[in-house]
């Protein structure tokens, strides 16, 4: 079930279509599912076209994700569902059935904002997230928070592998026996899994599963792996499944972000020192997170503009108001609600409150004047100079980190003065766009 504006669109697995001998993997249409939800059986009638094409010459183009997800056609429904017998896919339907079944479960002990935003850090199901939400939390520059990435799998696994620690830290002939932390990653590595399994694996989410997976097997091995290596085989891995992904903004903007977050830290790393007190852990704290929101939006800024033609003019402010409390409050209570539920004690209240927070932050800022910023449309070869340039600049030395400067500011250069049309013309000629 995906959300397209105050409707929703169903993507459903195809078993037959009458008149059709070959039908494609997938369909994605428009419809009412009523009663029905991901893993039951429908039949409906529906007219379907192929994916559109873009709406503009270089835009956003729905057949390359489409064919890459196995969807063959789009369109609308012209009948209810109604439930059908279909023996295909059993194990694929219960699984989606099951993480069908938690979104809808936190999303019922929750009020209608902040629980479909729940559903969505838990599962990685974004249905029941208001549109408007949505858009606040993007023009705030808090949007990344709705994809499971990096931060989401580390305070995750992290939570996990430090208050795993410091139980078989506390059973003093464990302790003494075996180093504590090296069972703590055999238990974070099984949470960062099925954290995985139950989010959708997004490119983002296996990305940061990745590193975090090498990182806890580091600990296993006593070996650092917090390098510029990790995120090379982090992307080596996810390109070797979804090599299609590397021209998607999730990616670019993923990787980008972390290589930044990396590089930065690496270079900033000073040798240990006497323990601080709280008052000087708590600056360090707010240090690192307005660092963090800093690089990181820096690094992903010039992607954003290309990709989405606008930039958040107050996603520093709102990341250093929103963040803390997403971090110490929301996640933990998350994944404290995930291993509470079998035993139906999740009551996600804490992570509620949390979220009212954030989604507060992102409307006050979304309501500032000026809080998205446009940006014209790039040719893709100011990208790809981009992209260069980004990477030389954040993983280069000496020279090569001069050269990839150089070609950012090229890649600036060959933006501002790339011609832009008089006008645009649909294919059917039913549209016109003059500038």
């Amino acid at each position: 079930v995906q959300r397209s504006g105050p409707r929703e669109r169903l993507v459903i697995r195809v078993a037959t279509i009458e008149g059709v001998d070959a039908p494609p993997p997938r369909i994605r249409v428009t419809a009412s599912r009523g009663e029905f939800g991901p893993g039951d059986a429908i039949t409906l009638r529906a007219v379907l076209g192929p994916p559109p094409r873009p709406a503009a010459p270089g835009g956003y183009d729905s057949g390359f994700a489409s064919w890459y997800a196995g969807i063959g056609g789009s369109g609308f429904a012209v009948s209810r569902p109604a439930e059908a017998e279909v023996a295909m896919d059993a194990g694929r339907r219960r699984f989606a059935a099951w993480r069908w079944s938690i979104a809808e479960r936190v999303r019922a002990q929750m009020p209608a904002r902040s629980g479909g935003v729940a559903a969505a850090l838990l599962t990685g199901d974004r249905s029941g997230i208001d549109p408007d939400d949505a858009e606040a939390l993007r023009a705030a520059g808090l949007g990344h928070i709705l994809a499971i990435s990096g931060l989401h799998m580390a305070l995750m696994a992290g939570g996990v592998f430090f208050a795993v620690t410091a139980l078989f830290a506390r059973i003093e002939p464990l302790a003494r026996a075996i180093d504590p932390r090296q069972p703590a990653a055999i238990v974070a590595l099984i949470a960062a899994t099925g954290y995985l399994v139950l989010s959708g694996a997004a490119i983002p989410t296996q990305r940061a599963f990745v590193m975090t997976a090498v990182v806890l097997l580091g600990v296993l091995s006593g070996r650092r792996a917090a390098s510029l290596h990790l995120v090379g085989l982090a992307a080596l891995a996810v390109l070797l499944f979804q090599p299609e992904s590397i021209v998607t903004p999730g990616f670019q903007m993923s990787f980008a972000a972390a290589t930044a977050l990396i590089a930065a830290f690496s270079m900033a790393r000073r040798p240990a020192s006497v323990p601080a007190g709280p008052i000087a852990r708590f600056g360090r704290f707010w240090t690192a997170l307005a660092g963090s929101s800093l690089i990181a939006g820096l690094a992903t800024a010039g992607f954003a503009a290309f990709h989405f033609h606008r930039l958040a003019a107050y996603g520093f402010g709102a990341n250093l108001a929103a963040m803390p409390v997403f971090s110490l409050l929301v996640m933990p209570a998350g994944a404290i609600a995930l291993l509470l539920m079998p035993l139906g004690l999740e009551g996600p209240w804490v992570m509620g409150k949390g979220i009212e927070w954030v989604l507060w932050v992102s409307a006050f800022a979304h309501g500032m004047p000026g809080s998205l910023t446009p940006a014209a449309a790039a040719p893709g070869s100011a990208l790809a100079v981009y992209a260069a340039g980004f990477v030389l600049f954040v993983a280069g030395r000496g020279g090569a980190r001069l050269f990839g400067g150089a070609l950012i500011a090229l890649s600036f250069l060959f933006w501002a003065t790339a011609q832009r049309p008089h006008a645009l013309i649909s294919d059917g000629g039913v549209m016109i766009a003059r500038f």
